[in-house]
């Protein structure tokens, strides 16, 4: 039940890796949601350990750019907070 949400970052993740010579998606019907993802690799790598890597690295991505958004609210709260205090 994935669509472009998850088939682009994916894509751009396997790109990344010099290994991997071909990522591509597509979404064979807007009414069905799945996805069919193609990887194609070098001789000495495979697609699935590619594949595994690119999620791999994208939810290491994703929890870094929570945590900082998390901080930014928090430092935004603080400010605002702070501000308000003053009047």
């Amino acid at each position: 039940k994935e669509d472009h949400t998850l088939g682009n970052p994916l894509r751009v993740q396997l790109l990344r890796y010099p290994e991997v010579l071909f990522a591509g998606y597509r979404i064979p019907h807007p009414m069905e949601q799945k996805l069919t993802l193609k990887i194609q690799t070098k001789v000495d790598t495979n697609p699935r350990v590619a594949l595994m890597d690119a999620m791999r690295d994208l939810k290491n991505e994703f929890t870094e750019l929570d945590k900082a958004f998390d901080a930014a609210v928090a430092t935004y709260k603080e400010k605002s907070n702070a501000g308000a205090m003053d009047y």
